[in-house]
């Protein structure tokens, strides 16, 4: 006697040599992570026939999750480290090659930044494109146009630009004489 099992819709059937019919009682199992009962063809098979400790709706979620961890770590990961590569040359490129602040000789790269040396940097981001103070995308913007020839950026540390911004000059140097201010 051959027989043949299918499963349809959950319900698994055996049609023997005669075309017979006959409906063979579900095999279920309880999945411990949704803790439901669940036929057995909602698990996945291994390679010797059995059945996966969980079902497969949670089986695929719990892989998606890791999967998704793992995917945005590995973005983050990439896009640090190429924002710290673009950082590095544009702060080579527009120091010429000194890769210090233009003011006060700072050389750390974690405290240095490009400077609009008129002011009107946001307006220029905007004019291009890019949204609000997104210093990365315009680091992108100068590498992906070949460095523009512009006269009016130099590198500056955070603290030298920030009161340039405030102030209106740097802070190593007086508003009249443009000479260190001497310290007491």
């Amino acid at each position: 006697m051959n027989s043949n099992n299918q499963t349809v819709s959950g319900q698994e059937f055996i049609i023997n040599e005669y075309n017979d019919l006959k409906i063979v009682e579900q095999k279920t199992k309880v999945c411990p992570r949704c803790k439901r009962e669940k036929p057995t063809n909602l698990f996945y098979k291994n390679r010797k026939g059995q059945y996966s400790s969980y079902c497969k709706s949670c089986h695929m979620a719990y892989g998606m999750r890791i999967n998704y961890n793992k995917r945005k770590e590995c973005k983050r990961d990439y896009i640090k480290n190429n924002n710290k590569d673009n950082k590095i040359i544009i702060i080579e490129h527009y120091s010429d090659g000194k890769n210090c602040c233009a003011c006060c000789g700072e050389s750390h790269i974690e405290f240095l930044t490009l400077d609009h040396i008129n002011g009107g940097g946001s307006k220029q981001k905007r004019d291009l494109g890019i949204s609000g103070s997104n210093t990365q995308k315009f680091y992108k913007w100068l590498i992906n146009n070949n460095f523009p020839n512009d006269p009016h950026l130099q590198v500056l540390c955070f603290n030298c630009n920030i009161t340039k911004g405030i102030y209106g000059y740097c802070p190593h140097k007086t508003k009249v004489t443009e000479e260190p201010i001497p310290i007491n």
